[in-house]
């Protein structure tokens, strides 16, 4: 997108690769870790690409207090 870089710094990094319905808790609580520590390291949000498969079940993880980021 020309000029975003002049108002965010974009950065995309590769979390886990497995297929969607693989992600276990443990992925999920290990994602939450992630986003906190960048969170408290500065960055001034997170988005979190994945399948279709799961990711309903993973934002509604994130979003409803099961995992505190």
């Amino acid at each position: 997108m020309p000029g975003l870089a002049d108002v965010a710094r974009i950065r995309a990094d590769t979390f886990r690769q497995v297929p969607t319905p693989e992600l276990t808790l443990a992925d999920l609580t290990a994602l939450a870790e992630e986003i906190r520590r960048r969170i408290a390291e500065g960055d001034a949000g997170v988005v979190v690409t994945q399948g279709t498969n799961t990711i309903e079940e993973t934002s509604f993880a994130l979003d409803q207090g099961h995992f505190t980021c």
